[in-house]
């Protein structure tokens, strides 16, 4: 006696437009009504990206969108958990699981980039420019790029479509900076960090420390003084 089976039928076919437009959110717009308009036609797909798979719900191999997407996400929960902090967490999703940077942004996750330098941060690398920004108990003040390689310093993917800003902060409390790399793409946000050893510290301040003098004629400690007063005037 032949047996019933439910099957399932997947079939994906995929082909690559390009649309001119400002920015993300227009070519999103353009694009959904592209498609309501029948502007994309899939004549000429290549036949590489014509799938046809088959499922039958019913088997105990069976496997849902909906689990297997329960499972990647019990998968990551796992992985946070297990692994000592948020720089190793980072690098397990990227390098162990195979995540682009994207795909991490893209997915919500919640990580600090912290990145290891593949040579130390010289003083000759670090031109700062621009004003500087005090923000509650930090110091920032923008890096050129014109004299460090931070793609190849850090071991980042540069991608010629975004932008990117790298920042010196200093934190006035436990008296330490990071470089903070900066990458834009239409209203997409990803940040680096590079936390500096000692010497590398030390480096960093003096050179901040100068930069102050120089262009507002204050101590990073006066600097600090005087934003304190501001804050207690306006909370006066």
């Amino acid at each position: 006696m032949k047996k019933i089976f439910n099957i399932e039928v997947k079939e994906t076919i995929k082909d690559t437009f390009e649309i001119e437009a400002d920015n993300l959110k227009e070519a999103e717009y353009l694009a959904e009504k592209g498609y309501y308009d029948a502007k994309y036609v899939l004549d000429n797909v290549n036949a590489e990206y014509r799938k046809l798979s088959f499922a039958d719900i019913n088997s105990p191999h069976y496997m849902s969108d909906d689990r297997m997407r329960e499972i990647f996400s019990e998968l990551l929960d796992y992985v946070y958990e297990h692994t000592e902090n948020q720089k190793d967490y980072y690098q397990t999703l990227k390098y162990i699981i195979g995540l682009e940077e994207n795909e991490i942004t893209e997915l919500g996750i919640d990580v600090e980039r912290i990145l290891d330098a593949e040579s130390p941060i010289e003083q000759n690398e670090i031109n700062l420019e621009d004003d500087i920004m005090v923000m509650d108990e930090f110091i920032r003040a923008c890096v050129s790029l014109d004299h460090i390689d931070v793609f190849k310093k850090f071991d980042i993917e540069m991608k010629n479509e975004n932008e990117y800003n790298l920042f010196l902060d200093y934190d006035t409390k436990n008296k330490t900076c990071k470089l903070i790399i900066a990458e834009k793409w239409d209203d997409m946000n990803i940040t680096y960090e590079y936390v500096s050893n000692d010497s590398e510290n030390k480096m960093l301040i003096k050179k901040l420390e100068d930069y102050c003098k120089s262009t507002i004629n204050m101590s990073l400690e006066e600097l600090m003084e005087e934003v304190d007063l501001e804050f207690a005037d306006q909370e006066y």
